[in-house]
């Protein structure tokens, strides 16, 4: 198993914790319990806010100048009880699943927070040709797949 350094103190760390600031943060476990926002967070999310993201495999008035690479995010996200039993009232009844609304909602901004690191690490500027899949696994849990293509664009 890989090894890579705590992104607060510079301790190895073993695996990676999602932080609530960013999707894929390295945290040893002594600086989980005191975790504060790191200074570059804010920078880091204007860089990542400044990431085109389109379903178009174009960017209208930009001329693609290079193609980096294929990415993809996965999030995939349990279901409490309650958010299943609600839906499933509301199957019979009619009306809206909000438990279900607002977990994909969650899970598609964590997957394109995701994605535009990626990208960003990648040296991209744009996300081109996004395409979404959710599906369901075992009834109990919700998949999202988020691809794209990391372009630079002038």
């Amino acid at each position: 198993m890989a090894l890579k350094p705590c992104d607060n103190c510079g301790k190895e760390v073993k695996q990676r914790y999602a932080s609530r600031w960013r999707a894929e943060f390295w945290l040893c476990d002594e600086c989980k319990l005191t975790e504060k926002e790191p200074p570059d967070v804010k920078e880091l999310q204007k860089k990542y806010d400044n990431i085109m993201v389109t379903t178009t495999y174009a960017v209208e008035g930009k001329k693609i100048i290079k193609y980096i690479d294929v990415i993809s995010a996965e999030i995939i996200e349990g279901l409490s009880l309650f958010k299943d039993f609600s839906s499933g009232i509301a199957d019979i009844f009619g009306g809206s699943a909000s438990g279900y609304e607002k977990a994909l909602d969650k899970m598609k901004s964590v997957a394109f927070n995701k994605l535009k690191k990626k990208a960003y690490d990648l040296g991209a500027n744009a996300i081109i040709g996004i395409d979404l899949d959710y599906g369901d696994l075992r009834g109990s849990m919700l998949m999202l797949v988020v691809n794209g293509t990391a372009v630079i664009v002038e």
